[in-house]
């Protein structure tokens, strides 16, 4: 056994959203977010494939210009700023991709989202876990994806803003509501 079960879910249970407002440096390193990819790989698969990828988005800039290309035309100033700030919000900022979406049928897509479910929250456990703390968000269609991820093969479903809490994380007593049996 590597680890107790009581740090495993006092793990689980220290983890929560984390407002880009509330997410300061440092954020994680190179190796960390190795380390972070590897396990976040590790969720399980049906196919034994990975149908999804993670980016580090570093171009926030090119992402700001995409999200303002996606509103209407004519959108005013103020709408303008809100789409681009997004881009920018957070120190760090990751995409989760799904790929193949045009190989999938509709069980194959309920599956590989389940995939993708458990990657995320693999993730986010191995960012408490390493003291930092993350939000997600979700991700949007982009008619100009700016070479993020190609439209007609893959699906961009969500953000992670990641950084250093501003305040301590505090584990959250949960209450467990009876398992129903059926």
């Amino acid at each position: 056994m590597i680890a107790s079960s009581d740090s495993f879910f006092a793990l689980v249970h220290a983890r929560h959203s984390c407002g880009a407002k509330h997410l300061t440096l440092p954020v994680p390193t190179e190796e960390e977010l190795a380390q972070l990819l590897g396990a976040a790989l590790r969720s399980p698969c049906h196919e034994k494939t990975r149908p999804y990828r993670w980016v580090k988005i570093d171009s926030r800039e090119v992402l700001a210009d995409a999200f303002e290309e996606a509103l209407p035309p004519g959108s005013d100033e103020k709408t303008i700023d809100r789409a681009r700030s997004k881009a920018l919000k957070g120190p760090m900022l990751l995409a989760l991709i799904e790929t193949r979406t045009h190989e999938a049928d509709d069980l194959t897509r309920r599956e590989r989202l389940i995939t993708m479910g458990a990657s995320l929250q693999t993730l986010l456990l191995g960012l408490t876990a390493l003291g930092y703390a993350a939000k997600t968000v979700s991700g949007r269609v982009l008619p100009d994806t700016k070479g993020l991820y190609d439209a007609e093969t893959e699906a961009l479903h969500a953000f992670l803003l990641v950084g250093t809490p501003d305040t301590p994380i505090e584990e959250e007593a949960a209450t467990p509501s009876p398992f129903p049996t059926w």
